[in-house]
């Protein structure tokens, strides 16, 4: 019997939802609306953060990835944006993680060892890369900004990401 059979995959990531995520989403305004998803919302706009397991995931280990969701209702409409944390990453990042074999996936896996390095990157990229979007967009101005130079360019939604690389990550 190897010694990552031990290892329960499913311990750490609740753990890790309960002394890691739940109190940094509540500390930055996001409330518990499931067991993995998280909302505030500001006037007309809605985050979301959700935690995605993979459904392939292995015997002792789990996958998983964020979504990160935008809603703004603006002059009657509806306008939603959802994206993987990855587009929010710097390419030095995500061709890190590609590296090491990641794919744009956290990985629980093996040892507790494991584990620890996973969840300093994860910590990493979730301050660094991720929880800023929220104080970047979370303004009307911002959002209906966003809104209106989609509409200039026939209802694309892409422009929200790439106002959110410009102001972040240049």
């Amino acid at each position: 019997m190897n010694s990552y059979e031990l290892f329960d995959a499913k311990y750490y990531f609740n753990t890790m939802l309960k002394e890691y995520f739940n109190p940094m989403l509540k500390l930055n305004g996001f409330k518990k609306i499931k067991p993995n998803s998280w909302e505030k919302h500001k006037g007309n706009l809605k985050c979301g953060i959700r935690l995605q397991k993979s459904t392939s995931n292995i015997k002792t280990g789990i996958l998983f990835c964020f979504w990160i969701g935008l809603l703004y209702r603006y002059d009657g409409k509806e306008y939603a944006y959802g994206t993987r944390q990855d587009f929010y990453l710097t390419t030095d990042r995500v061709a890190y993680k590609e590296k090491n074999h990641q794919s744009g996936w956290y990985l629980i896996f093996r040892n507790v060892e494991e584990y620890d390095k996973m969840l300093e990157i994860l910590k990493d990229d979730f301050e660094k890369y991720i929880l800023p979007v929220f104080d970047l967009v979370n303004s009307e101005e911002v959002m209906e900004k966003i809104v209106q130079k989609e509409k200039k360019e026939n209802g694309k939604t892409w422009y929200v990401y790439e106002y959110v690389k410009k102001e972040l990550i240049t």
